[in-house]
């Protein structure tokens, strides 16, 4: 079971993408632009979709998980077989 947004599914994650490749193909399309500043209305972010700031915040919290995840398993990589200064 995972938790998305709230509501639990049974569902695979990647099930909407798979069914749907060309929406959320635009929405990463968007989502590029958005990380440079552009947004898809016009107007301020207020004056945006909620369903698409919503999945552009869903993106950003994932990207820094996987961000962290990876510093992490870099730094245990880096770090395996050393021994810290009081032996441990």
């Amino acid at each position: 079971m995972v938790i998305i947004d709230g509501e639990e599914s049974d569902t695979c994650p990647r099930r909407p993408v798979l069914d749907n490749p060309a929406y959320f193909s635009e929405v990463i399309r968007l989502y590029r632009l958005y990380q440079k500043g552009i947004l898809p209305e016009e107007g301020g972010y207020f004056n945006q979709s909620y369903k698409l700031m919503r999945l552009f915040d869903i993106i950003d919290v994932t990207l820094d998980q996987c961000d962290q995840d990876r510093k992490a398993k870099e730094h245990a990589k880096n770090n395996r077989g050393r021994v810290s200064k009081d032996g441990r």
